[in-house]
């Protein structure tokens, strides 16, 4: 009798990026995005919000005042962006956003 054994190897790579412990933490609202402005809250401060395009070339940068909570305006033409998110403790989060 022949047995099969297969053994699931879950492995974490550590790059120095934390992911947020609670993902819901970070706010990105109205989205989509109709008014040419963004807002965007979480418990941690912000230290740098990039927008970039669907293949990865940053089409705004911002480097906001300390602060937990901001108001963006964009100008974008239609369509989906990717936002990411460098908090002052150095963690990153990017998200999607639709800009109608």
């Amino acid at each position: 009798m022949k047995f099969r054994a297969f053994i699931l190897v879950s492995i974490l790579t550590l790059t120095g990026i934390q992911a947020l412990a609670n993902d819901n933490s970070l706010r990105i609202y109205p989205n989509p995005v109709v008014d040419e402005t963004i807002s965007i809250e979480s418990e941690q401060e912000f230290q740098k919000i990039e927008i970039l395009s669907i293949v990865g070339h940053v089409v705004q940068s911002e480097e906001p005042e300390p602060s937990n909570s901001v108001r963006l305006k964009v100008n974008l033409q239609p369509g989906v962006y990717l936002i990411r998110i460098t908090f002052s403790d150095k963690t990153m989060n990017t998200k999607r956003i639709r800009v109608n």
